[in-house]
């Protein structure tokens, strides 16, 4: 047992001692004496060997009990905001300082360079690009409180009364509509029978995540009276006839534009999984978008033909390295909700991960500051060493960049003075973006090398940078540079 150990069982005990001052204290000492064995030999011999293996047991024991406490029950009751309640997640943090994940990276990079990095699993409660959304939501937070205010009024009809109590609760009602803004089909529901299949898919969440509450039912003891309540609310809320519907007509302006933001989170998210110290893992499916939630919803059939035809029609652009593709990629863009661009990125971020294998399987991590006015919305880092560096940058906060407004924070008007500043000497006086095949020079702030963030974010608000090192450039590749600040203007 580590010292660590040793402290959270003394911990637990004194908590226990605390909550429950009736029990006398030598009951809870005995416990923890006997978990830390330190009373192993107030046990007769023939004993000591019971002991250890009850030990032992307890050990092995803990372990679920934590999953099935914590990610089986507290993350469907803390419903906050819930696309913290990720298995592994830590529902009182929203996030961290930039300056934290770098450090946390960079322990990574050295300490467990080879660990997996995943943001989807078979057990998550709901799809990486799902989460995407609901974080905009913190961004959003007065409009957030208005709309749903509106949509309990809409739908305070829908609410029945058992046990003389609102059912569904207030709680399980603010879950509902976190989850509906998650997953919300882009585009919509256009007939009937597609609106039925997303509110079966629903339906199911509900009673899955009001079970596993264990509120007010559950699965061993499940509440009919509840559950039927549950059911008759998402069905008012998600009931025919599309255009006749007043709770959709109130909610669906407001879906798009969390989609529309939570595409371009899920577009940097997928690039850091991508790049950061690890391997990443894919799970199957979310080569595209994946707006599932927790099982068994999110353990559909995959349609891999379909996958397998987007990819297809996207291989002229992954085969045409280092061409200019930033017209084709802004169509991409344009049309993100196909899921393409999300594709596209995974393919060509792997690529370059295969041809960069130095810099990706080196300990080399170096964070790059942001300045600026846009400086907090920016996260960018080095992976390698010498001149084997591979820059990733992302904007973290598209709704702050754009100023709330429904346009894409990229170029000029978004980013005017955001600089990114290398520490040292930058590998090249000239980069490429691999997702992109656009040129940035290095340029000036002051007496800091290193690169503009309109130049970075011109077409895409994710870049993948590659050092040119001799930078001879076609005709076309000239014409873009010159469209650059470079160190020798």
């Amino acid at each position: 047992m580590s010292d660590r150990d040793r402290r959270f069982v003394e911990a637990a005990i004194e908590e226990a001692k605390r909550l429950n001052p009736r029990i006398a204290e030598d009951v809870f000492d005995f416990i923890r004496d006997t978990v830390l064995l330190r009373n192993l030999t107030g046990f007769p011999e023939a004993e000591r060997s019971v002991v250890i293996d009850w030990v032992m047991r307890l050990q092995q024991v803990t372990g679920p009990v934590m999953a099935k406490g914590i990610e089986d029950t507290a993350f469907y009751v803390y419903n906050r905001l819930v696309s913290l309640n990720e298995v592994g997640g830590h529902p009182e943090k929203f996030g961290c300082p930039v300056d934290t994940f770098h450090r946390q990276n960079s322990e990574r990079a050295a300490a467990w360079p080879n660990s997996m990095l995943t943001t989807s699993t078979h057990d998550t409660k709901r799809g990486e690009d799902v989460r995407a959304r609901i974080n905009v939501l913190s961004e959003f937070a007065e409009e957030w409180e208005q709309h749903v205010t509106e949509w309990r009024k809409l739908l305070a009809e829908s609410v029945s009364i058992v046990d003389c109590a609102p059912a569904p609760s207030p709680n399980d009602q603010y879950a509902f509509f976190q989850s509906l803004v998650g997953n919300w089909p882009d585009p919509p529901p256009s007939s009937a029978a597609d609106l039925a299949a997303y509110r079966d898919r629903l339906l199911a969440y509900m009673q899955k995540a009001t079970k596993e509450a264990k509120q007010n039912t559950s699965w061993v003891n499940p509440n009919e009276e509840y559950d039927e309540a549950v059911r008759r609310y998402v069905s008012a809320a998600l009931a025919e006839p599309l255009n006749g519907n007043p709770f959709l007509a109130a909610f669906g302006p407001f879906a798009p534009r969390v989609a529309f933001f939570g595409r371009l989170n899920a577009l940097a998210q997928a690039l850091l999984k991508l790049t950061c110290p690890g391997v990443p893992d894919i799970y199957q499916g979310n080569e595209i978008w994946d707006l599932s939630l927790v099982d068994p919803d999110n353990r559909r059939a995959v349609d891999f033909p379909a996958r397998k035809t987007l990819l297809d029609g996207l291989r002229p652009l992954l085969d045409t390295d280092p061409s200019d593709l930033s017209c084709q990629v802004e169509q991409l863009l344009k049309q993100a909700a196909d899921g393409r661009i999300k594709l596209y990125l995974t393919a060509k971020t792997l690529r370059v991960r295969s041809r960069r294998r130095a810099a990706y399987g080196s300990k080399g991590y170096e964070p790059v500051a942001a300045i600026g006015s846009q400086a907090g919305a920016v996260c960018a880092f080095l992976r390698g060493e010498g001149q084997e560096k591979v820059l990733t940058a992302v904007c973290t906060h598209p709704t702050k960049v754009s100023a709330r407004r429904d346009i894409l924070p990229i170029g000029e008007p978004c980013w005017t003075d955001t600089f990114l500043a290398f520490q040292d000497q930058s590998p090249a006086p000239v980069w490429r973006d691999a997702l992109t095949g656009r040129q940035v020079c290095l340029s000036l702030s002051g007496e800091v090398a290193g690169l503009w963030a309109k130049d970075v974010f011109a077409v895409l608000p994710v870049a993948l940078l590659e050092p040119i090192p001799d930078h001879a450039q076609r005709p076309s590749e000239r014409e873009n540079a010159d469209r650059t600040p470079c160190l020798d203007r």
